[in-house]
């Protein structure tokens, strides 16, 4: 890489600013990367696929499809919002799919008056 190069910013590390110098302390100079070109970092696709609230705690939860451009990677994310707090996550679909069974064989096997299939039990 050359120190001249336009998409290359440079910043350098100085010695403490309090205290004076340290023993071995020195200048040194890195490069990190410059600001993205308008094709190399683009925005994954974001599409809501279900939002509801949690009953007894009041969590919103927003199930959310994500397609990265680079890659075409497909993830869930699941946002939980909590007041002020956010939890956010992505999962890859065969991670999706086992929480999804978990969650399915758990709630099948609790008593909430409701069959699987949506009708009333009795």
């Amino acid at each position: 890489m050359d120190a001249q190069d336009p998409g290359i910013a440079q910043y350098s590390l100085r010695p403490a600013a309090f205290g004076g110098e340290r023993q071995g302390a020195h200048s040194q100079f890195a490069t990190i990367p410059g600001p993205p070109g308008p094709d190399e970092h683009a925005m994954p696709k974001i599409t809501s696929l279900t939002r509801f609230q949690v009953p007894l705690g009041g969590q919103d939860i927003e199930l959310q499809e994500v397609v990265h451009d680079a890659g075409g990677m497909h993830l869930l994310r699941v946002r939980i919002r909590e007041k002020t707090r956010f939890t956010i996550f992505d999962v890859d679909p065969l991670t999706a799919r086992r929480w999804a069974d978990a969650m399915r064989r758990w709630s099948d096997s609790q008593p909430t008056g409701v069959e699987a299939d949506g009708r009333t039990g009795g």
